[in-house]
């Protein structure tokens, strides 16, 4: 069961990151390695509209996180993500539009 229950916006965008380390010999010749046991790490931008009470539920969520991670149901299956950051702006009407990233950890 996820930490994370209220539904995000249809068309989030998701970028993918290897975390490698890398070696170039003088010869042009590049070695890679992984950084760690889970090298992809992926991350979602996401935003969502909605009144006031049921943004402010998101927002004091992230606030008692404060960066650390929690569980949330992604189309690819359940992940342990964090919020590190989030942005809310005042739409007008008392709907207000809550964007954040979800990190993959």
């Amino acid at each position: 069961m996820p930490d994370f229950t209220w539904d995000v916006e249809i068309g989030a965008s998701i970028s993918t990151e290897y975390q490698l380390r890398e070696v170039q010999f003088g010869d042009g010749y590049v070695q890679t390695q992984a950084k760690s046991l889970k090298p992809k790490k992926r991350k979602w931008k996401v935003s969502f509209f909605d009144k006031e009470a049921i943004i402010s539920q998101i927002v004091a969520f992230f606030d008692a996180k404060q960066g650390r991670k929690f569980t949330w149901q992604s189309p690819f299956g359940l992940m342990n993500v964090r919020v590190k950051t989030h942005t809310l702006t005042e739409m007008g009407n008392h709907v207000w539009k809550l964007e954040w990233e979800f990190e993959e950890v």
